[in-house]
């Protein structure tokens, strides 16, 4: 992902990750709602990520500023499979959480209206 590129030791701030992120939120939000099946989920989500470590591979070849650029120069190796496992790891368990919550909530408002 790209970040902003900030001077000395400034931190970029929460509301401009989450907006960053937001693409990738909804898109993991909507592939738990559109798509039933969770081989099919996981395919989709690996394809992603896969995208996702292209994309961030061609920004740090580019030299702009992103998120893991020194693996992805430095040690390629590390950068595919455990930066791809990662992201993966972490995608998988977001669509986990979303699917978690979305069924205890209608149980909950199920068993209310009853």
């Amino acid at each position: 992902m790209l970040v902003p590129n900030l001077s000395g030791h400034i931190r970029v701030p929460i509301y401009l990750l989450v907006g960053i992120y937001m693409p990738i939120i909804i898109t993991l939000i909507a592939t738990y709602f559109y798509i039933q099946d969770n081989i099919n989920r996981a395919v989709i989500i690996l394809c992603g990520t896969i995208g996702l470590q292209i994309f961030g591979y061609i920004a740090a070849i580019l030299s702009l500023p992103g998120h893991f650029k020194s693996f992805a120069i430095e040690s390629p190796l590390i950068y595919w499979v455990f930066g791809t496992a990662i992201e993966f790891i972490g995608y998988l368990l977001f669509v986990i959480i979303v699917g978690w919550i979305h069924n205890r909530a209608r149980k909950l408002f199920n068993e209310s209206a009853v």
